[in-house]
């Protein structure tokens, strides 16, 4: 408990320091799985226009290629907005009729939303196929936290993108010009020079 205490603590740092998706996704989708020993974890996100994709995969596939999860557990997790855990599916019945659980030897699921001020957000999700590797209730909280803190994450990384940038555009914006503009005479001030680079 407190190795996972401690992992989560560090990724929740490093997911904060960072304020480009792109560079946080990897890093959550990865604790993920480590954290609760899945052998698949996905991050799935919202476009601008509601669809949701998959945006970070561990271990890593493709992306647009197909992955092997199931739709139907994301599915019902966008729909009603709350984290689904199965910590058995051989013992839910409602997870006894569904094709891709069955097809793919799925023993235990865990997925979450991310939500977002912003709008629809995603989700966390990771399964694995081994009873050994089933999750209990200590990883569940731990992953539930760190549904938490992604997505508080992701959220500030979003708004800030949407501070420094026009959103018909997308080019910077003058504020954020200025700023930079300022950085690089400061910069020139302390070291006497420019600094290409």
């Amino acid at each position: 408990l407190r190795a996972d205490l401690t992992r989560l603590v560090q990724v929740t740092k490093i997911i904060n320091s960072s304020l480009s998706i792109e560079e946080q996704l990897p890093t959550i989708v990865k604790a993920a799985v480590e954290l609760s020993h899945a052998n698949q974890g996905l991050l799935l996100l919202a476009d601008p226009a509601g669809n949701i994709d998959v945006r970070a995969a561990y271990p890593s596939v493709e992306l647009g290629r197909p992955s092997k999860f199931s739709t139907s557990v994301i599915e019902q997790v966008l729909q009603t907005d709350a984290p689904m855990f199965i910590l058995d599916t051989d013992l839910h019945e409602s997870m006894k009729v569904r094709g891709s659980i069955r097809a793919m030897q799925i023993r235990t699921v865990m997925c979450a939303p991310l939500r977002s001020r912003t709008g629809k957000g995603g989700v966390l999700y990771v399964h694995s196929t081994t009873p050994v590797n089933a999750f209990n209730e200590q990883q569940k909280e731990i992953f539930q936290a760190l549904c938490d803190h992604a997505s508080i994450a992701l959220d500030n990384s979003r708004l800030y993108a949407a501070s420094i940038s026009d959103p018909m555009t997308g080019l910077y914006n003058h504020s954020f010009c200025v700023r930079r503009l300022q950085e690089e005479l400061d910069r020139v001030q302390r070291f006497g020079r420019w600094q290409i680079g």
